[in-house]
C-alpha cells in the first residue's frame, strides 16, 4: 500500500459512494452535533446499516455516511414553525428528545439511534446559495415510529 503522503492526488477517484434513491433505510446515527451559530444547526452524521445500490449499480457495504441538518433556532428563512416540523419529525422518528432545549442540552444522546428515513439523491449543480456540490444523498423523510 501507498504512504498517504506519497499518493498522486491528480489520479484521485474525487467521488463519493452515493445510494440509488429514492429509498426507505435504517439509518444509525453515529454523530450528533450542535453547531454554535444564529440558526443552533443541528448537525446528524447517519450511516447506512446494511447494503444498498449505489447510483452507478454498484453494492456498496454498510457504513456509507448520509448528513441531514436542522436549524433549532429560527432565522430570516426559518420559521418557528418549520424549525418545530423539522426537528420534530427527527424526535418523532426516535430520537431521545422531547424538545429543543433538551437537544440542545446533550445533542450527543442521539448517537447509537436508528432511524427510518426515506433517502433521496440530489444531483450535482450550483445550490440558491451559489455552492457547487457534487451529487449526494438527501434525507426526504423520516418514519414515525409509533
Amino acid at each position: 500500500m501507498t504512504d498517504l503522503l506519497d499518493i498522486d492526488l491528480a489520479t484521485v477517484d474525487t467521488n463519493f459512494p452515493v445510494v440509488a434513491g429514492p429509498v426507505m433505510l435504517d439509518l444509525l446515527v453515529s454523530k450528533s452535533e450542535v453547531m454554535t451559530n444564529d440558526a443552533q444547526t443541528w448537525k446528524l452524521e447517519l450511516t447506512t446499516t446494511g447494503p444498498t445500490q449505489s447510483t452507478k449499480g454498484d453494492t456498496l457495504n454498510a457504513g456509507i455516511k448520509i448528513f441531514h441538518t436542522a436549524n433549532l433556532a429560527a432565522t430570516g428563512k426559518a420559521t418557528p414553525d418549520m424549525v418545530a416540523k423539522r426537528a420534530g419529525e427527527l424526535i418523532q422518528g426516535g430520537l431521545p428528545f422531547k424538545n429543543i432545549r433538551e437537544i440542545l442540552a446533550n445533542p450527543a444522546l442521539a448517537q447509537g439511534k436508528t432511524l427510518r428515513c426515506r433517502v433521496g439523491v440530489e444531483a450535482e449543480g450550483t445550490g440558491k446559495d451559489g455552492v457547487w456540490r457534487g451529487t449526494r444523498n438527501n434525507i426526504l423523510a423520516v418514519e414515525k415510529r409509533s
